[in-house]
């Protein structure tokens, strides 16, 4: 499943004020049911596939976002509401001559279509103290949520800064895909006039060509699945890719690291060696080896293994992150915040929504239990929990990194030994027979040459396995965990709970965005 998040502006007066009360419900009625057949319409517009929904984001304000927020009830499609205020001061403001913005009716609509269940979050954008500005900051922040934008508005209205109209201008400005309706009254009938703006800029949200690889779930029916059973499923699926992946890079790097330091043997084997039917075998031997080497690595650089496994561990982690918050309400600001690849943002949209879904009606009163959960399943727990996992992680990086400075230190000095020891015989610092002179020199000549090479392939294991950077953010991540915990069991409210958490789970995510930025770009060992 992938969402496709549909903004919608319109006009506050959609008709005409001289229409009285009974016709302008008529009017409404009609303008709702077109909403509804144009929005399952855009589909064959937009070209969607099943496995695609939309979600639209709006106001709640009279007019047009009362008749969209109706539509999407009846469509049951999701909805995210933007605010420009507090609602209690957004029901309760009034326009620059004096006029209330809602009448004591229009207040108990806007509060039922709040409370209306497809919508999943309601989010205050703006901070400004002006009215103008704060109307200005959330056309602009339904501009930049949505993948697409729907104005429907009067055709005898004049826009006024902040308005619908100066929003579509700002959307064609950015080549931004706009689908502009005009409203017109006719004799009791309304009519549309549509127009689209900018329809080739659309782009089909899609999961990146590097997961297409993993077996994700499917979900049949027209329904949108659970967070925690779509979630699970998608974990799974992309961790196993993930581990596929890694075995391969890693074998591969032992492969071309092993082959090209067995290709130097064999060739100083050859140096030395007198007996001409063997040399054939030895060079013959040499070339297999560095063909096998040299073909892994064009394999890794054209199937981009290493790209694959760093997604597919990025997106697998990303799930657990937000099955984790399954706690908390709201929406997940960090999936946008850190930096991760733009080839994901359509599933981070998608996995947000459902999240909103499910946690919309969390009772309050249950927060110490969700808090007392969170921190035993993300911190504390032997099987999934952070605490545990990074210690073990920590060990393993430090026993790598030491093993591989082992091996590069000690072949550095048997390679130093070597080479000043072939010095010393030819100088003839020390004595060894006249027949047997040139055999040591050349034996001592060839561990030069090997153990140099030996080193070489040392250094470059540990910079393809990321070591030391892995030993340096495991125990950053370690030290962030073990004083946040002890944060979140003193946490007093549910606010604060919901920032530690959100905190907790940015930096978490924040380690495995750096390390899959550093992996994409690896073809191959060093």
């Amino acid at each position: 499943m992938v969402v496709v998040q549909v903004g919608f502006v319109g006009s506050r007066k959609l008709f005409a004020p001289t229409h009285e009360s009974q016709e302008a419900n008529i009017l409404a009625q009609q303008a709702q049911a077109y909403l509804m057949r144009r929005l399952l319409q855009l589909r064959t517009d937009l070209g969607l596939a099943e496995h695609h929904f939309l979600c639209g984001i709006s106001q709640v304000a009279i007019g047009g976002d009362a008749l969209f927020t109706r539509a999407c009830g009846e469509l049951k499609l999701p909805q995210i509401i933007f605010l420009p205020e507090a609602l209690e001061a957004y029901l309760a403001a009034v326009s620059s001559d004096g006029t209330p913005d809602f009448t004591e009716h229009q207040k108990r609509i806007a509060r039922q279509l709040l409370a209306s269940i497809q919508v999943a979050d309601v989010r205050i954008v703006s901070t400004a103290s002006e009215r103008q500005t704060r109307f200005e900051d959330v056309n602009l922040e339904i501009l930049r949520a949505s993948d697409l934008l729907i104005c429907v508005r009067r055709a005898d209205a004049k826009g006024k800064p902040g308005g619908s109209k100066s929003l579509v201008e700002i959307a064609k400005a950015r080549n931004r895909p706009v689908l502009e309706i005009l409203v017109t009254t006719d004799g009791g009938a309304t009519k549309f006039t549509e127009r689209w703006h900018n329809k080739e800029a659309f782009i089909l949200p899609q999961l990146p060509a590097e997961l297409a690889g993993a077996r994700l779930p499917r979900i049949e029916s027209g329904e949108l699945p659970m967070l925690e059973s779509y979630g699970e499923e998608l974990r799974a699926a992309l961790s196993k890719q993930a581990i596929s992946s890694r075995r391969f890079f890693k074998n591969a790097a032992l492969l071309i690291i092993g082959a090209h330091v067995l290709a130097t043997i064999l060739a100083v084997i050859a140096l030395l060696t007198h007996h001409p039917r063997v040399i054939p075998w030895l060079l013959g031997s040499e070339l297999v080896l560095l063909s096998a080497g040299v073909g892994m690595h064009y394999r890794l650089h054209l199937k981009k293994v290493a790209r694959s496994w760093a997604l597919s561990r990025l997106v697998s982690e990303v799930v657990r992150s937000i099955r984790a918050t399954s706690t908390v309400r709201g929406q997940l600001d960090y999936l946008f915040n850190l930096p991760f690849p733009e080839t994901i943002q359509p599933l981070l949209r998608t996995l947000n929504v459902l999240h909103l879904r499910a946690t919309q009606n969390l009772p309050e009163a249950t927060w110490p239990t969700r808090r007392d959960d969170y921190v035993l399943k993300r911190f504390t727990d032997e099987k999934s929990g952070q605490i545990p996992y990074y210690e073990r992680q920590c060990d393993w990086a430090r026993q790598k990194l030491c093993a591989a400075q082992f091996g590069f230190y000690t072949s550095a000095l048997l390679a130093l030994v070597a080479t000043a020891g072939k010095l010393l015989v030819l100088c003839g610092c020390i004595e060894v027979s006249h027949e047997s002179e040139m055999g040591v020199a050349s034996a001592l000549g060839a561990l030069a040459i090997v153990f140099p090479v030996l080193a070489v392939a040392a250094l470059s294991l540990a910079a393809s396995f990321d070591l030391e950077a892995l030993v340096h953010t495991y125990e950053q991540t370690l030290h962030f965990l073990q004083r946040q915990k002890l944060i979140l069991d003193a946490a007093q409210t549910e606010r604060e709970f919901s920032w530690l958490v959100l905190e907790t789970e940015s930096v978490l995510l924040g380690e495995t965005s750096n390390w899959a930025s550093r992996r994409s770009y690896v073809p191959g060992p060093a």
